[in-house]
């Protein structure tokens, strides 16, 4: 834990590595477009294939209450299930890896993936990836390149 973290900050990340044995780093994106879209309430579907890949094939959005931190840590916990970002309610992102390499790539593809998503919106031109493609981009991302990066 560093920096300014609050308690609530270190129950959260607690559940989390508690339920995730692969995370060994976590990271809070509070990047503006990326607080833009958990402002939305909404979770964000892939526009470019490495948010697809490396994020999941949807990114959910789970509310967040300081002043619940049990509720809070469930709900952010089954977000993450099967994917390495969860957008926290009105609070930006919570981006998850089991390095703080990988970790760093996931918040910048995060940010990368918010500023589209925000742009797309405010232009009128949202058009996400097919659900089963993105499904398929994100099982043959962890299936082979992850694995290739771990060599």
């Amino acid at each position: 834990i560093a920096g300014d973290a609050s308690i609530e900050s270190i129950e959260l990340h607690r559940a989390v590595y508690k339920k995730r044995k692969d995370v060994n780093y976590i990271s809070h994106s509070k990047d503006p477009y990326t607080v833009t879209c958990s402002k939305m309430g909404k979770k964000m579907r892939p526009l470019i294939d490495d948010f697809a890949q490396i994020c999941g094939a949807t990114v959910k959005h789970a509310k967040y209450d300081p002043n619940n931190t049990l509720k809070t840590s469930k709900k952010v916990v089954k977000a993450l299930k099967g994917r390495n970002a969860v957008l926290l309610d009105n609070n930006g992102a919570l981006c998850v890896a089991g390095s703080e390499f990988d970790g760093g790539a996931i918040e910048f593809i995060m940010n990368k993936g918010a500023k589209i998503h925000v742009s797309a919106k405010m232009f009128n031109k949202f058009s996400p990836i097919n659900p089963i493609e993105t499904r398929l981009m994100r099982v043959i991302y962890l299936a082979k390149y992850s694995k290739q990066a771990n060599k």
